[in-house]
């Protein structure tokens, strides 16, 4: 983001927040002089930790930026997999599901086509003043990509008022519904086994092994379906 120490513009706006809320955290137990910008490094570090099967020490320390000593700062090093792991992880997908292996919602449309020209004016809407800072075009296509893609689920579980709701032009525009109705391929969510052209990163195996079992379920349920008509229709 622009400007100058960063970390202390974030600490501020996290206070206010908290103040505003201190209310409604006493009532859940907290007190908000517990909770500070520390206090996100730590919770994802103690995220990461006790997930079955989730990412190495190694990976969590590269990524939290910690040391682990002079011997093993110097003979392990920050691998990408490794890190696209932890990144998978902290987006709060189910790690023992195989929609792990999600890709992030995308808009499919082809450069200079109308249908791109339609999402660049969805992205002047959504974030007007996020939209004048060099280099965030992607950032701000991939979030628009996803608040339109879980549309269905932000009006059905968040209140009116929620500030996801509130903050979101995009879902309050008659003409965007209309549009994502009109083509519904606008936005799609890949995955390793269906997607041949992108690269997937930060999947371990298991996850394809739980995608293959549940074709063979799928192929199974199928079969007992489809295996009395058959047999009634061959006695005929």
């Amino acid at each position: 983001f622009p400007g100058n120490r960063q970390e202390t513009r974030f600490a501020s706006i996290l206070n206010r927040v908290l103040a505003v809320h201190h209310d409604d955290l006493r009532h859940l137990g907290y007190n908000t002089k517990d909770v500070g910008t520390h206090s996100i490094r730590k919770g994802a570090a103690s995220y990461l930790s006790s997930l079955p099967s989730g990412p190495n020490p190694t990976s969590i320390c590269i990524r939290g930026g910690w040391t682990m000593g002079r011997v093993r700062d110097i003979y392990m090093r920050y691998i990408s997999s490794g890190d696209q792991f932890v990144g998978r992880c902290l987006s709060l997908l189910p790690i023992l599901s195989m929609e792990f292996a999600a890709s992030p919602p995308f808009f499919t449309t082809v450069p200079g086509t109308e249908d791109d020209c339609w999402v660049e004016q969805a992205i002047n809407v959504q974030f007007p003043m996020a939209r004048a800072i060099v280099g965030f075009g992607r950032l701000l296509r991939m979030g628009l990509a996803s608040i339109l893609y879980h549309r269905v689920w932000i009006v059905a579980t968040m209140h009116v008022n929620h500030i996801v709701r509130v903050s979101s032009a995009v879902l309050r525009s008659a003409a965007t519904l209309e549009k994502l109705e009109s083509a519904p391929n606008l936005i799609e969510v890949k995955y390793p086994w269906n997607d041949h052209v992108n690269a997937f990163s930060g999947i371990p195996p298991y996850v394809s092994i739980l995608q293959d079992i549940s074709l063979v379920r799928h192929s199974q349920r199928e079969l007992i379906d489809n295996f009395v008509p058959q047999v009634k229709e061959a006695l005929r």
